[in-house]
């Protein structure tokens, strides 16, 4: 039984006994005072009955409200993680270690992978050859965001903001300084090439999101297919 039921039967007994009641009084029998005596009991009972299922119904009803916004804001984050902008980072290009030259060229690439655009998207990213399981501050990731976000905040009111649809992708090429003997020391994986970075953007809900990359190349497993790896370290590659 419903509470709306419970109330609504509450009141007509008490309706019942009021007007029982009445009757008593008008008739003036002798078991006027005993009546009257048990109607206020009676009377006492229903009030706190009925205040109690009131109580009650307000406490479910908070409860049920509480409920309701939870779900509503579960569905509205599930909505927006499932049609939001996904931007990912690779390294598009085979790395020619046994080549010749003073340069490596390759390239990086963002492809959004979401299903929305990707707004006002900006990155930052180095390229560098260091000594196999370099420490975190040797990356500068922290010191890279703070560049990059107060040269966005100096420009991007004059800067036509980057718009990367759904399945869209951009790269930016990455050329290198090496020689003979950083490419022998790469070779054996005493040596590596790094290429790390920072993307950021905006989703269709405009919200904030960031891609944190790290790719390296060194050793035979990375020898054996020619391409970058993901960096190895905790913190390498982190995406909001």
């Amino acid at each position: 039984m419903g509470f709306k039921k419970l109330i609504i039967l509450c009141a007509i007994f008490l309706a019942l006994l009021i007007v029982g009641n009445i009757i008593v009084l008008w008739q003036k029998q002798p078991q006027t005072e005993y009546l009257n005596a048990e109607f206020n009991g009676l009377l006492a009972i229903t009030t706190i009955v009925l205040a109690a299922i009131a109580i009650w119904q307000a406490v479910i009803s908070r409860q049920q409200a509480v409920i309701s916004r939870d779900s509503r804001d579960i569905a509205s984050d599930t909505a927006h993680r499932q049609l939001r902008a996904y931007m990912g980072a690779r390294v598009d290009d085979d790395i020619q270690i046994d080549g010749k030259g003073e340069y490596l060229d390759f390239k990086i690439l963002f492809r959004n992978d979401g299903e929305t655009p990707a707004y006002r998207v900006h990155y930052v990213g180095r390229a560098e050859i260091l000594k196999y399981r370099p420490k975190p501050e040797d990356f500068k990731v922290e010191e890279m965001i703070r560049r990059m976000d107060d040269y966005y905040a100096q420009t991007h009111t004059v800067y036509a903001p980057r718009i990367i649809p759904r399945g869209g992708e951009f790269g930016y090429p990455v050329r290198l300084s090496i020689d003979d003997n950083q490419r022998a020391q790469i070779k054996l994986g005493d040596e590596r090439i790094y290429v790390w970075g920072v993307l950021r953007y905006w989703d269709a809900f405009d919200k904030k999101q960031q891609t944190k990359f790290r790719f390296m190349f060194g050793g035979s497993d990375c020898l054996r297919y020619n391409k970058m790896f993901w960096g190895e370290e905790p913190d390498a590659n982190e995406a909001t």
